[in-house]
């Protein structure tokens, strides 16, 4: 049980703030984060390499949530590798400003698929070869998801923001 904690318990706050933007609130987060512990600790044996920890966490982590998110909403499958990126090279078209909430919105709008791997990556700081390795998916895959994700974020944020006032003239009308 010691050693359990000794390794697991130093990832508990990046697991914490990757549930955190997967549930969307701080009890279904700290849920989850619980339920991956209870699920580690029964597997734990089998956890061969210590320094992927982190890892094999947030994959447990990912699961779970992919199960209760199955259990709660029906979805439609798709290949995203089957869909046209028509789209021009991206310039810089994010808002100035933003509020959280416009992004925490954002972000529990994106599909699961492409949520987990920008999570993973931004705000839990894996690397795509982390993220692909505890996803069991192919880093292109990972890369492609992430950029699909901030390209979504990017129109959605574009749309709910409104663009700052300006003041032109600061004389009064008088009439």
């Amino acid at each position: 049980m010691a050693r359990f904690e000794e390794i697991t318990i130093p990832h508990v706050e990046a697991l914490y703030k990757m549930a955190y933007h997967l549930a969307g609130t701080r009890d279904n987060a700290e849920d989850m984060v619980q339920e991956v512990y209870l699920k580690a600790r029964k597997s734990f044996h089998t956890l061969k390499e210590y320094k992927k920890c982190k890892s094999w966490l947030c994959s447990i982590l990912y699961r779970h949530f992919v199960d209760e998110y199955r259990r709660r909403k029906p979805y439609v499958e798709v290949d995203i590798n089957n869909i046209p990126d028509n789209d021009k090279p991206e310039e810089n078209d994010w808002p100035e400003h933003f509020k959280f909430e416009d992004i925490s919105r954002s972000l529990n709008k994106l599909d699961p698929k492409y949520r987990v791997p920008l999570v993973a990556h931004f705000l839990s700081g894996e690397s795509y070869q982390e993220i692909a390795e505890s996803l069991d998916i192919p880093m292109g895959t990972v890369m492609s998801r992430i950029h699909r994700a901030k390209k979504a974020m990017r129109k959605e944020l574009a749309s709910a923001t409104t663009p700052p006032l300006k003041i032109v003239n600061g004389a009064k009308n008088e009439m």
